[in-house]
């Protein structure tokens, strides 16, 4: 098994998600030296909407916050073209 599967949760997975979709809005600085990708932000911000509905009714009240935080803050960015 990965050292993954001790060290990591959910909370880190759907806060690298956010993360990444922040890069390519061009809101974050891109340590790679990457330019934004409004697709792949995109693609980002369907994803936590996915695992908001595969995980209903599995998550803790912070997690639950979490996902729902990230997926207003980035859909909000994406509805505002940044």
């Amino acid at each position: 098994m990965s050292a993954c599967v001790d060290s990591c949760n959910f909370s880190q997975f759907v806060v690298s998600l956010g993360s990444s979709a922040m890069v390519n809005l061009g809101l974050v600085a891109d340590p790679t030296g990457g330019t934004p990708d409004l697709a792949l932000a995109k693609h980002s911000h369907s994803l936590l909407m996915m695992l908001r509905e595969k995980t209903k009714g599995n998550l803790d009240g912070d997690e639950q916050r979490l996902l729902e935080a990230l997926i207003n803050e980035i859909g909000g960015k994406l509805a505002s073209g940044r």
